[in-house]
């Protein structure tokens, strides 16, 4: 996971590995949306893509756009 943060550019302990194939993305509120979507890009990438259960940790902090 290391690995794909440093390419990606995004703060270390952004990804958390838990149990079961779990993986929480964490983002900062100040990264930028270029270097979230490469860590998702990678991560599909992976040999273990298939089993591994991805979740957004902390979306409420980040604010909402207003629609139009």
């Amino acid at each position: 996971m290391v690995g794909i943060e440093k390419m990606c550019r995004v703060a270390p302990g952004t990804l958390e590995l838990g149990e079961g194939n779990q993986l929480a993305i964490q983002p900062s509120p100040h990264e930028k949306y270029d270097n979230v979507e490469c860590v998702v890009r990678e991560l599909r990438k992976s040999e273990f893509a298939a089993d591994m259960k991805l979740g957004f940790v902390g979306n409420e902090m980040h604010p909402r756009e207003e629609q139009k």
